[in-house]
């Protein structure tokens, strides 16, 4: 797990993901209560951070 992080691309991915989905947890939170839509990014977007991992993850044991 540490050889994922060491990736500068791969942090950099991440920390956007965690912020923006953030402030769209917040925007949705504060301008529709009780509709929790901020799910559909997060999941969409997650599944692209996991697949970034993997990559990173598969290209790091290569090297090895």
């Amino acid at each position: 797990m540490s050889d994922i992080f060491a990736d500068q691309g791969f942090r950099t991915h991440f920390t956007v993901y965690i912020v923006v989905n953030l402030m769209l947890i917040a925007i949705n939170l504060i301008t529709a209560p009780g509709t929790y839509w901020f799910i559909w990014p997060l999941f969409g977007w997650g599944l692209g951070v996991l697949g970034h991992a993997v990559g990173v993850g598969g290209a790091s044991k290569e090297q090895h």
